[in-house]
């Protein structure tokens, strides 16, 4: 059965609407109204060791690798299986075992 990953904050993809409806209207997305973020919304998080550590109630059966999340800048919240990236703070949950973070990470919040 494929998985399907769930966005957990919705508002962050409301930049990704932006961009989509700048670009049907001939518009540079780049000039939109969109939230650009200049430092990391989770600071504490940044040093890949704390977001690793934070895996440590992370449940192993059929997910991702803690590593390769971490990589992707996702720290574990604690609950079910959400993480949530230190820099843009989009949250994902409903992970399969051949779900690749980064992909998801880049196709949700890009």
């Amino acid at each position: 059965a494929a998985s399907s990953i769930i966005i957990v904050n919705e508002n962050s993809t409301s930049t990704t609407s932006n961009m989509n409806s700048s670009t049907a209207t001939g518009l540079d997305p780049l000039r939109s109204n969109e939230i650009v973020f200049t430092a990391a919304c989770n600071p504490a998080y940044t040093e890949i060791p704390k977001r690793h550590a934070s895996f440590g109630l992370w449940p192993a059966e059929n997910l991702p690798s803690v590593d390769d999340l971490v990589r992707a800048g996702f720290f574990y919240t604690g609950t079910k299986t959400i993480v949530t990236c230190f820099y843009c703070n989009g949250s994902l949950q409903n992970w399969g075992p051949n779900d690749n973070p980064m992909i998801e990470h880049a196709r949700w919040f890009p």
